[in-house]
Order: structure tokens, then sequence, then C-alpha cells
């Protein structure tokens, strides 16, 4: 990625509240495959070893099963300088391709449309990879498809349904 490139990223992330918590307690479901909603999309910037980095992180709901209810997050990091697109940078551009249908490779575009995707719905695989330099095991998401809203979601959604106006009931003819 270019520097421009960063720097258009960076001036995107303004708007992070001051005192964001970015801990996390690190919890991921175990390997499998999970219905979720994007809960929750932060964005900002940290710096790390005198480098301002753009983070990008969606929350996913579990939508069913054992683990409904419970939460869980990726984290897509942007470093700025780079010669060749890093591996977050890949998943993060993966995520927006999942979410409109079509690939994208541009992280700026990548960046505003996983921005956007609060109330999404998506099927995803959970796996772990073990690094071969130092044995550490890494939790990963693969994102496999937008899915539709259920009517049983979207009514979850609906927060006060419109009044109906009464209708007066019909007058009876007299014989």
């Amino acid at each position: 990625m270019s520097d421009d490139a960063f720097l258009e990223v960076l001036a995107g992330c303004t708007e992070v509240a001051a005192g964001m918590d970015l801990s996390d307690d690190g919890w991921m479901p175990p390997n499998g495959n999970f219905d979720v909603q994007v809960e929750d999309v932060g964005a900002g910037i940290k710096e790390k070893n005198g480098v301002n980095n753009v983070w990008i992180k969606p929350v996913f709901n579990i939508l069913d099963g054992e683990f409904k209810s419970r939460t869980f997050s990726d984290y897509f990091w942007i470093t700025p300088g780079l010669t060749e697109a890093s591996i977050s940078l890949k998943n993060l551009c993966r995520f927006a391709t999942c979410l409109q249908g079509s690939e994208t490779k541009n992280p700026i575009e990548a960046a505003e449309i996983a921005k956007a995707s609060v109330g999404e719905f998506l099927s995803v695989e959970v796996y772990r990879t073990t690094s071969k330099k130092t044995g550490k095991t890494y939790p990963n998401v693969r994102f496999l498809a937008l899915l539709e809203a259920t009517d049983e979601e979207e009514a979850e959604a609906v927060v006060e349904p419109e009044p109906v106006a009464a209708t007066p009931a019909p007058k009876r003819r007299k014989k």
C-alpha cells in the first residue's frame, strides 16, 4: 500500500472515541462454521514501535447454537509503507468482498465497507493455524457468505410498531 493510501485511511479514522477500550478478552469460538451478525465495527489509530497503524475491529454476535449471543472479534491492521499487502490487509479485503458480493483489493474501499457493515448477517468459519516459526497458534476467521435476514431477525430489529388507526366496525343493515 502506498503512503498516500495509508494517509487516506488514516484520515478516515479520526472519529475514534478518545477513551475507547482496545482490550479484548480474546475469546474465539472453537473451530467450526457460525452464522453471525456484525454487531459493531471500530476503527482507529494505534501507535506501535513509533509507527501509527490503522486498525479495523469488527465484532460478531453468534446467532444460534451452543454459543448463541456470544461475541468475538477480529482485528485488521493497516501498516504504512508496505510494499505488498499483509495477511491482515488481505483479510480485510476478503471481509469487504464477502459483504459486497464482488471482489475488492482496495484497502480504503474495504475499510469503508467494513465500517458500514453493522447489522449485516454472515456465515463464517473459525479455524486455527500454527506458526512454523514460533509454534504459536492463531485463530482465524474465513468469511463464507453474506446471509439474508430472516423474518424473525428482522422482527427483533423492530423497536416499536407503527400505530394502526382504528377502523370503525361496519354498520349492520336493518331488515
